[in-house]
């Protein structure tokens, strides 16, 4: 969670709020929020100002959250058993750019789980030079496509992001179906160009970053 934090332009005003509670403020009022966290397998970088009070902060928060956040728990589910639990198989869906679980986190949680092999990545970029602006410019919500626009009525995508949501949504149907068993390849359906196993998983965040972000 507090990668999300970290990360998410939806949530830089929650960092913000974190660090502007402490005793005295790590971040002034009205400072953007800037943590200067390397991804992982960039070179080092040399903090500024601040920069490693407000990473060591953080730090103790992730550490003080670890008995709620699923990472520490994801290997139970293949890589580290329990005793009389038998691995369970896994689809992870993630979508290139999302904006609201932004990619390193998700990657995080899917290497700590060891799932790398049984990982599809919608590729919202290639669609988006496709489609341009006829998707959302935020691609998590690409698997619920229609939703539910108020007095009654749902909103509904367009043909493109429609086919998209259905097709992830025919996947875990097929994974399912088989008992986790296999997995379909999206890359045979209709939209396959942009569907694929990513190899590596994501490490940067893959959209435009701003001050309040980083």
């Amino acid at each position: 969670m507090v990668d999300i934090v970290r990360w998410s332009p939806g949530f830089s005003s929650t960092a913000s709020a974190i660090l502007t509670s402490q005793i005295p403020p790590l971040l002034p009022p009205g400072t953007p929020f800037a943590d200067n966290f390397p991804f992982r397998g960039q070179p080092v970088a040399i903090n500024g100002p601040g920069n490693s009070a407000t990473q060591y902060d953080l730090e103790l928060i992730e550490w003080l959250d670890n008995s709620g956040d699923p990472i520490p728990f994801a290997p139970h589910l293949a890589r580290s058993t329990l005793p009389g639990v038998a691995a369970k198989p896994v689809l992870y869906q993630i979508a290139r750019g999302d904006m609201t679980v932004p990619n390193p986190a998700a990657s995080d949680w899917i290497l700590a789980a060891g799932g790398a092999s049984s990982t599809w990545m919608y590729r919202s970029d290639l669609a988006q030079l496709a489609f341009p602006g006829q998707l959302p410019g935020d691609p998590h919500t690409f698997l619920t496509p229609i939703s539910e626009a108020g007095n009654g009525t749902v909103s509904v995508p367009n043909l493109q992001g429609l086919l998209i949501g259905l097709a992830a949504q025919g996947q875990i149907s097929g994974f399912f179906a088989s008992d986790g068993a296999s997995i379909p390849d999206l890359t045979q359906t209709i939209v396959g160009a942009y569907f694929e196993i990513p190899n590596p998983l994501p490490e940067d965040l893959g959209f435009a970053q701003t001050p309040a972000t980083r």
